[in-house]
């Protein structure tokens, strides 16, 4: 079987139904796995809890231009807006909606100007 190579240029991320892809330099779902192993007089019985999701954003600031992404993530977490997202993975697709979160502003006089932020994902993201 061939290996096929994915890339991240197939993230979208929608606020308010416009999309962002051209901001965003980077893009990952992290999952939090969780789990407890509990000693029984049975013995030792480990479960898994219900795991919690993040994305993680890495984009250009890009202030005071028509159609802001910085402006966009700022406006939703004023207004609770979710942010939805959709990563594909050749023929899959990963899609859910995050906590808005305040993006950072400035940086150093000769670099790029550029922010991270983790967006906590609300429930489990759908894979299809």
């Amino acid at each position: 079987m061939t290996t096929q190579i994915f890339t991240g240029k197939d993230i979208t991320i929608k606020i308010a139904g416009t999309s962002y892809d051209d901001q965003c330099n980077s893009a990952t779902i992290a999952t939090n796995n969780n789990s407890v192993t509990v000693q029984t007089l049975a013995g030792p019985v480990s479960a898994q809890l219900p795991a919690s999701y993040e994305l993680t954003i890495t984009a250009y600031q890009d202030w005071g231009k028509a159609g802001s992404f910085s402006e966009a993530l700022w406006a939703a977490a004023l207004t609770g807006t979710v942010v939805a997202f959709e990563l594909s993975l050749g023929t899959k697709k990963l899609s859910g909606n995050c906590v808005p979160m305040f993006p950072d502003a400035g940086g150093a006089a000769d670099g790029v100007l550029e922010f991270s932020l983790t967006l906590p994902i609300s429930g489990v993201p759908t894979l299809a």
